[in-house]
């Protein structure tokens, strides 16, 4: 895979309205690097002075490198059962996404890849709370083009790798990602992430 120019578009941050937030990371240069979020009622502390508390929604955006290729793929931690809506909005995000990972394939567009996705969770109400892309390239720099956003015109290429991630973030309460990484193919794709997204409780 060729190395590709980094673009802003194809960044993905989400709002920051968590009320703790903690990033960590670890092991020797960009070999394992996490970043935590922890949305709770307290405010910012650094990972080695926090106690996490029953209740805590803890989300992680890891990835590791191998032979100079990135990897990339967030999951939620909920540390008790989650309430109604945190269930509703998990699983909200969670449909979006496979309903994304279905469509993809080789030839559509970043916009139409982007679609995908946001159009299920603006069809819910709560488009206004997706505040990024919906996905990036990804191979020897962790962002690279393409890019799933709804300005991205250029076609999805076989045989490159992209991540799709939708999330919802409500301010004042708690956010939502899910991320997976995508091998395009000519009549679909292949996810490489391994690790279930399904809610645990």
């Amino acid at each position: 895979m060729a190395r590709t120019k980094k673009t802003e578009e194809s960044k993905i941050e989400e709002p920051k309205i968590a009320k703790k937030d903690c990033i960590c990371a670890v092991g020797r240069r960009r070999e394992a690097v996490a970043r935590v979020r922890i949305y709770s009622e307290k405010n910012s502390l650094l990972l080695n002075e926090m106690t996490l508390k029953k209740g805590d929604i803890i989300l992680i955006d890891m990835g590791m490198e191998y032979k100079g290729y990135c990897s990339d793929m967030t999951r939620m931690i909920f540390t008790k059962p989650p309430t109604e809506k945190q269930k509703e909005i998990y699983d909200l995000v969670l449909k979006a996404q496979k309903a994304g990972i279905k469509k993809i394939r080789a030839g559509i567009t970043g916009k139409q890849a982007d679609k995908f996705t946001r159009s299920i969770i603006e069809k819910a109400g709560y488009g206004e709370k997706y505040g990024h892309a919906g996905g990036h390239g990804i191979g020897l720099d962790i962002h690279e083009q393409p890019s799933l956003t709804l300005t991205y015109k250029k076609q999805l290429k076989k045989n490159s790798v992209i991540t799709v991630e939708p999330g919802i973030y409500l301010k004042g309460e708690f956010g939502i990602r899910i991320e997976d990484m995508l091998l395009i193919t000519k009549n679909g794709n292949k996810n490489l992430t391994k690790i279930t997204s399904d809610r645990r409780r």
